[in-house]
């Protein structure tokens, strides 16, 4: 499957960096819910696997983002309350949506300023940004 999509799927240089902080430093349990085929592969060359605790594709969930239930099961394997869990995607709909019909607090990430409208999540320019977020605990939303 991967060898069909248009573009080669690369690192932002950021991606690194703050996954081992936020791994390491701050102790969080990182996943990552993919729309993509389940393809180990396509993790290991992009140097991901060290960092996630859990994958979960639409292979895996049966289902695809924006539908609660690949969310449900990403709550599922990581054993922690939606409400303390956290999903940064650049999709609105796909991402914010979804992520917030599981109870999970949603982030968007606006690498091109592609959302120039105030919206209903926080929205952050690169993941140092959620560094600080997390930090300054800005994250939670009533819903």
């Amino acid at each position: 499957f991967l060898d069909r999509l248009p573009h080669r799927l690369e690192l932002f240089d950021d991606v690194i960096p703050v996954l081992n902080k936020l791994k390491s430093s701050m102790g969080i349990t990182i996943g990552l819910i993919s729309n993509l085929p389940n393809d180990s592969q396509f993790l290991s060359n992009l140097g991901l696997d060290p960092y996630l605790d859990i994958l979960v594709t639409s292979d895996k969930s049966k289902s695809m983002k924006p539908h609660r239930e690949i969310f449900d099961l990403a709550i599922k394997k990581s054993m922690v309350p939606a409400s303390e869990c956290i999903h940064v995607g650049d999709q609105y709909h796909s991402d914010i949506l979804g992520a917030r019909a599981a109870r999970i607090n949603p982030i968007l990430i606006d690498r091109y300023g592609n959302f120039d409208k105030k919206l209903d999540c926080p929205k952050i320019k690169n993941l140092a940004e959620l560094v600080t977020l997390l930090e300054a605990g800005g994250v939670r939303q009533d819903s």
